[in-house]
């Protein structure tokens, strides 16, 4: 299954509905997009040059209520990661890569 995430700019800030760069803080990025079954798509990605850092998204910034839960799938390891209530925060991701994610709000 591929899942495309699109991102554009908008004159407000990002969130789950108008998709694109949602935070940054100290060169860990992350980006965020609504997909079709309403999910959201999030790329977390470290620009460091020599570190190794987790990543956290936090529901609030993609739009669910931080007393939701969550289940959360790497997408490219076609991996579930489980159920994360209020964020979710990645094992370390080394310099220059990324981790692309498929969260879906769980009933």
């Amino acid at each position: 299954m591929m899942y495309y995430l699109q991102t554009f700019r908008s004159a407000g800030p990002a969130n789950k509905q108008n998709g694109g760069f949602l935070t940054q803080v100290l060169e860990l990025e992350v980006w965020v997009g609504a997909l079709d079954d309403g999910s959201v798509a999030v790329v977390l990605l470290n620009r460091r040059n020599s570190t190794s850092e987790p990543v956290t998204v936090q529901w609030s910034d993609i739009g669910f209520s931080i007393h939701d839960s969550a289940l959360v799938e790497d997408v490219w390891k076609q991996q579930i990661l489980g159920l994360s209530r209020n964020n979710f925060t990645s094992p370390n991701i080394d310099p220059h890569s990324v981790m692309m994610l498929k969260i879906k709000l769980h009933a």
